[in-house]
């Protein structure tokens, strides 16, 4: 029978983490940093030396396994001054915020990653918790214990004014007491030392027992004078407890938030490559960072506005467009992260927001006198609802909404050209596409004399159209995330509002959202200037 696989952290002790997390926050906090330490002490076979404090294993485990870059220093600070935020669970069993736990779960990752923990599937789990951080709340918004420990410092500072005062004070006696305690070790250490030596002498074993014993009292009658005049600046210590909670914790956060914007080699690689005299297109599956590199991109392109000598390249107009609202939210946290500000956009509008928004105004421009829907309205017309006298009934609305009006088809393309229709499911020939496209004109009659357009209605009708889009509405430069999600209606009137270039951030495989697309169909010629990212991070 094969041995069992007892490397750490182990499943047992992963799953046995994962049953604290949502429990007891101090005590989950505290487990994650015992099974950092049970692994470290695991590596440097120092299982039972428990004199070795937690910083002082940290050196040792960074001396033997260390890679020297500056994410692993920052890394092994932010363990140090995080694990100190453990003393009040281990010693008063007080308990900690939501915060400070999830920082622990984000430091666990870290060193996880970093020096490549077994089970990283179970660890990975846990991890799920950070996503609470990407809505980039204050501590004072999401956490009632660190609201707790605010209020306490500005209470503490407000009612001495001496605090600076006490805490040096504090950190004297602390020190004063410190020094007492490891002299007391040492003079232990060498009496203990003379008594053995002096083996058979009686009485000058029992001289030395009693200046030991004299020593000791000495001493610990100084330990107590020192413990009282301590206690009487618990609130210098509660004080400077708060602020270390704070301060780790902020760090950790810091950190964290620093990692959602670095850019691997290969994503690295694709901002470098590309250019902004023409449109370009950046693809990718989920999780390659596609929003990332796409607000690199951006910010390269900020900065060779600033760095330009010419007043007309400083005045670009920029945009980015995202197609849902939560990653508009996004977005504009992880822009907020990259110091990519909005004051200089603040004449233009936002530098973020969303397709639908975008465009929006530009329908309304082209048609001022329509209100926009979301929803298709079967509109009743003579014939078309009788299943028995048109059985094409269902297929006309599927026809329209999945492929006529998203891909921008004309009657000639339809009924002349025989447009291949990728991706539908049931085949139309030549005499019920022309059946088809007849009642397709129909139903545009109904809706042309409606006050409430269909979107997609609208888009279409625009897309087809001779229409210039007015100059306040364009932009010299239009970033576009998750490109996939919009039809190439939408994309035409886009690349109409553009004056330099488009760059797109869209899924690898755009056709699994939508049946028979192509990006020349849209309008933009992306053929050389497209860049593939394949490494999920």
């Amino acid at each position: 029978m094969a041995a069992e696989n007892t490397e750490l952290p182990s499943k047992e002790q992963l799953q046995r983490l994962k049953s604290l997390q949502g429990t007891d926050k101090g005590l989950f906090k505290l487990a994650c940093f015992s099974v950092i330490e049970g692994y470290m002490r695991e590596k440097l076979g120092k299982q039972n030396d428990f004199a070795i404090s937690f910083p002082k294993l940290l050196d040792m485990f960074k001396a033997r396994y260390s890679s020297n870059t500056p994410r692993e220093y920052m890394l092994i600070k932010d363990l140090i001054k995080n694990h100190q935020g453990t003393n009040p669970v281990r010693h008063r069993f007080a308990n900690c915020s939501d915060e400070e736990a999830i920082g622990a779960i984000y430091l666990f990752n870290e060193f996880a990653k970093t020096y490549k923990l077994p089970n990283q599937t179970e660890i990975e789990k846990m991890s799920k918790a950070l996503d609470i951080w990407l809505t980039r709340k204050s501590p004072v918004e999401t956490a009632a214990e660190l609201e707790k420990a605010i209020k306490q410092i500005k209470s503490l500072s407000e009612q001495n004014n001496d605090m600076l005062e006490k805490v040096t004070k504090l950190g004297q006696l602390q020190t004063q007491l410190d020094a007492m305690s490891s002299k007391l070790k040492a003079l232990q250490f060498d009496y203990d030392q003379q008594i053995t030596s002096s083996k058979k002498d009686k009485e000058r074993i029992d001289q030395l027992r009693k200046a030991k014993n004299e020593e000791e009292q000495k001493n610990l009658k100084v330990q107590k004078e020192l413990q009282t005049q301590l206690e009487k600046l618990s609130d210098a210590e509660d004080y400077i407890q708060n602020l270390n909670r704070m301060t780790s914790y902020t760090r950790t956060r810091y950190d964290f938030e620093q990692s959602l914007v670095h850019l691997t080699k290969e994503q690295e690689s694709i901002v470098n490559q590309v250019k902004f005299n023409r449109d370009f297109l950046i693809k990718g599956s989920a999780g390659t960072g596609k929003s990332l590199v796409l607000l690199k991109t951006l910010e390269k392109l900020l900065a060779e506005q600033t760095g330009s000598l010419f007043e007309a390249d400083r005045n670009k107009s920029i945009k980015l467009i995202t197609f849902t609202h939560s990653l508009e939210k996004y977005n504009r946290y992880i822009a907020s992260l990259m110091k990519i500000g909005e004051i200089q956009f603040a004449e233009k509008g936002n530098l973020i927001t969303t397709s639908e928004a975008y465009i929006s105004k530009i329908i309304k421009a082209a048609f001022p006198e329509k209100n926009l829907t979301y929803l298709m309205e079967k509109v009743e017309i003579e014939g078309l609802e009788d299943i028995r006298l048109n059985p094409l009934e269902k297929d006309i609305w599927t026809e329209l909404d999945k492929f006529i009006l998203p891909k921008c088809i004309t009657k000639k393309e339809y009924c002349e050209e025989m447009i291949a229709r990728t991706g539908m499911r049931k085949a139309q020939n030549e005499a019920s596409r022309k059946k088809i496209w007849d009642y397709v004109e129909k139903i545009f009659e109904v809706w042309e004399k409606s006050a409430e357009w269909y979107s997609a209605f609208a888009a279409y009708k625009l897309a087809t159209m001779d229409f210039k889009v007015p100059d306040e509405l364009c932009v010299d430069y239009l970033f576009v995330d998750e490109a996939q999600d919009l039809t190439a209606a939408t994309l035409r009137i886009l690349k109409s509002s553009v004056r330099e270039a488009v760059i797109l951030a869209g899924d690898n495989d755009q056709s699994i959202f939508q049946p028979g697309f192509t990006w020349s169909r849209a309008g933009l010629d992306v053929s050389g200037a497209t860049r593939i990212l394949n490494i999920n991070f």
